[in-house]
């Protein structure tokens, strides 16, 4: 699922400070402000007025809290008069829960609990924790993210699903009743919309230093578990008892780029996007002193087919000297664009615009120049309150591409039918693909199938994949005289058989890049199972998943050696190739 972003610069003097517990490990770059004093002094504003309401408000909510644990199984609805009040008692809430739940260190993988109407193999079952007397279980299932809801499960075997776990979210009535009884859950699982987690409902902000601050999404929800396979690297922000405020930094070293993102890491092992961005959206009301006045939005530039997760992207190869003031954001905010036409980023982001547009000449902006791509602002950027130059560019002016043509073998060991879904938001599809149930074939040992009466040898896909893109870290870099050679050769090493690796060089050799070198960097398996997972059943017993990202290069870089291998094809094995459009900058 993407994380939402929001923009929102604030004046210190209307900044909301959040407080947290003590002994808190801190980022060097984001130290938070802390409070020693109290907790419950979670947020205070910077105005007169605010500072007075400061003091009063530590004693209604110790007051408010004392009260709610002396009933942690009801706890009673915050009745703060102001936002500020409201907001620092989610902060102390979450820090010290009243509701009286506690939580697995870590959750306990279960068997199949049957709690959904709909029989999914992609659900997971698991414990995570008590409340009172009962325990609490939690079902995930993979759709575009991960759809998880809790349960509570009394000692008798009684099982209640829990329809608001967050107590502030803003739940519609339709998810009360269509998800309830007649809509997703058996009749067995009972509704229940009373019980909330005050270790799981979201504070509205959370300040960081420099003015900015983190704000809930928009729409409720349990965001998405934890992976293990993630490539972003974690710094924690904030404590708040079990749950943490993170930042998430993924680096690119061939564009050298860094996806950032923000998130609340919950004591149930899932981690939910916050909202952050240092710029507003909108360029209606931006100032401009050259190029064009644009009325789109911008967006943060990511790299990838996965989900678009960063918050913002840092430019790590963009100095002081190379940048030239072009305009002003409504709140003052200085607007930048790179001195030079011919600078690297500059030069990636317009070829892949022109190759991303070459088929739709009716667009706007389709046959643009290189310099009037650049005065049309669609490269910009800022320099952030901690020293950062921050990249973003125009929703018109930006390649919206996919993973391209995974194509899909099937061999079973006897002809059956197989049912094979995928997790990503598939756009193009041969045969077509059924957003719902995917596809369903009857596939026999030779790897030909039958979909709706037609026969097929593969299925295959396009569009981004539900999962965050993988960091380039690794890889090949090879003269083009040489390139058709070694990745055959490196198809070879991964597992592949001489028909999928021919499949695989006549869709991809037209699309390759005809600069003097090129980059390949594969990713294996797991890495496609964190990007773009497969859900099949049967479930087969060898699953193959390569993907390339190729990138053209003038001159030869220095990159760390890529070590490729391939498993053993025993029982039904499936085999997937695919790789990156001409176009990942977007």
């Amino acid at each position: 699922m993407e994380t939402e972003e929001k923009v929102e610069k604030i004046d210190e003097s209307q900044s909301i400070v959040a407080t947290q517990p003590e002994n808190v490990p801190v980022h060097k770059d984001h130290p938070p402000i802390v409070s020693k004093h109290s907790v419950a002094k979670a947020l205070i504003f910077g105005s007169a007025v605010a500072l007075l309401l400061g003091g009063l408000a530590y004693f209604k909510l110790h007051d408010q809290i004392s009260k709610q644990s002396q009933n942690k199984s009801n706890p009673t609805p915050i009745a703060s008069t102001s936002p500020v009040e409201k907001n620092a008692l989610l902060l102390q809430k979450l820090a010290h829960p009243t509701t009286g739940e506690t939580w697995l260190a870590t959750p306990k993988k279960l068997s199949d609990q049957g709690f959904l109407r709909l029989a999914d193999d992609t659900t997971v079952y698991y414990e995570v924790g008590k409340h009172g007397t009962s325990t609490i279980l939690m079902s995930v299932t993979q759709q575009i993210g991960d759809y998880i809801i809790l349960y509570e499960k009394t000692p008798d075997g009684k099982v209640s699903a829990i329809i608001h776990p967050d107590s502030q979210a803003n739940y519609k009535s339709t998810q009360d009743e269509t998800n309830g009884p007649t809509g997703q859950f058996k009749s067995t699982v009972a509704i229940n919309t009373t019980t909330h987690y005050d270790s799981l409902s979201l504070p509205t902000v959370v300040s960081l230093d420099k003015g900015y601050r983190l704000e809930k999404p928009t729409y409720p929800g349990l965001g998405n578990l934890i992976s293990d396979k993630s490539t972003a690297t974690e710094t924690v922000l904030l404590t708040y008892g079990e749950s943490k405020i993170v930042k998430l930094e993924t680096p690119n070293v061939v564009t050298k780029l860094t996806s950032i993102s923000y998130a609340l890491k919950t004591p149930i092992n899932t981690v939910i996007g916050l909202m952050y961005t240092p710029l507003a959206k909108e360029l209606k009301d931006f100032k401009w002193t050259v190029g064009a006045k644009p009325n789109d939005s911008i967006a943060a530039m990511t790299y990838g087919c996965g989900n678009l997760s960063a918050s913002v992207t840092r430019a790590d190869g963009v100095k002081d000297a190379d940048v030239q003031q072009v305009g002003t954001a409504p709140d003052g905010t200085k607007i930048y664009e790179l001195k030079s036409i011919e600078a690297p980023l500059v030069t990636k982001a317009y070829d892949e615009f022109k190759v991303f547009f070459k088929d739709f000449q009716s667009i706007d902006y389709a046959n643009i120049s290189k310099t009037e791509f650049v005065n049309q602002h669609a490269v910009i950027f800022i320099n952030d309150n901690y020293g950062q130059w921050l990249v973003y560019t125009r929703e018109k002016l930006r390649p919206v591409g996919g993973c391209a043509k995974p194509v899909i073998y099937l061999y079973p060991q006897k002809s059956e039918a197989v049912s094979v879904r995928v997790g990503a938001q598939v756009r193009v599809s041969l045969p077509a693909y059924n957003p719902t149930s995917g596809w369903n074939v009857w596939a026999n040992p030779n790897g030909t199938m039958t979909v709706a009466g037609a026969k097929y040898d593969s299925l295959f896909w396009e569009g981004p994949g539900n999962g965050s893109y993988p960091a380039i870290t690794s890889g090949t870099v090879v003269a083009h005289s040489e390139l058709i050679s070694t990745i055959r050769q490196q198809l070879t090493k991964q597992g592949l058989s001489p028909k999928e690796s021919a499949d695989f060089l006549a869709y991809w050799t037209p699309k390759l890049s005809t600069k003097p070198y090129v980059r390949l960097t594969w990713f294996d398996t797991d890495q496609m199972n964190g990007l773009a997972p497969l859900f099949i059943s049967p479930r087969p017993d060898t699953l193959i998943r390569v993907f390339l990202d190729a990138e053209g290069l003038d001159q030869p870089i220095n990159l760390q050696a890529q070590h490729l291998s391939a498993k053993s094809r025993t029982g039904f094995t499936v085999v997937e190739w695919g790789g990156l459009a001409n176009f990942p900058l977007k």
